[in-house]
């Protein structure tokens, strides 16, 4: 006796290895996709620690200038007047990076180096606000000299 192949079961099965063949060659592209997105997340981390590093150096370079005692004549206003500049234009390209982050939604697969670029871009702006003030509002304020010099004396 003869057993014929019900012609579902006999269709499914042509299906289904053939969907089968089809997944292992997606597997191999998948595996060079899902590389090519591992190295390149690796990449943006690297960069934006990098990102991070420049601006911890910027910032410790600006903490020193409001650390140094100095009189503020032309050269020095106009010596630190070129470095807030430079200052300002880096930190307007890390918040155009940061924009960019947010709207591509990269924290979510990068949160702590998206936060730790955030937090350092705070810092950046902070340092160069604090700059500007010590060298063009307070150092050209004589309560605020005369309550430094008291304060040096003790």
């Amino acid at each position: 006796m003869s057993k014929t192949l019900n012609p579902t079961i006999g269709g499914a099965f042509d299906e289904i290895g053939e969907s089968s063949l089809k997944a292992r060659g997606l597997d191999i592209r998948y595996q060079q996709v899902l590389n090519h997105y591992l190295d390149t997340i690796t990449d943006f981390i690297n960069i934006i620690d990098q990102k991070v590093q420049l601006m911890e150096v910027v910032s410790s370079q600006l903490e020193k200038l409001t650390w140094i005692e100095t009189t503020s004549n032309d050269d020095t206003l106009q010596k630190v007047s070129s470095i807030l500049h430079i200052s300002r234009g880096m930190l307007s390209g890390f918040k155009n990076d940061l924009k960019a982050m947010e709207e591509g939604k990269i924290d979510q697969d990068c949160p702590s180096t998206v936060s730790k670029f955030r937090d350092e871009i705070e810092l950046l702006e902070e340092n160069i606000v604090d700059t500007e003030m010590i060298f063009f509002e307070l150092r050209t304020d004589s309560d605020f000299n005369d309550l430094d010099k008291q304060i040096s004396n003790f």
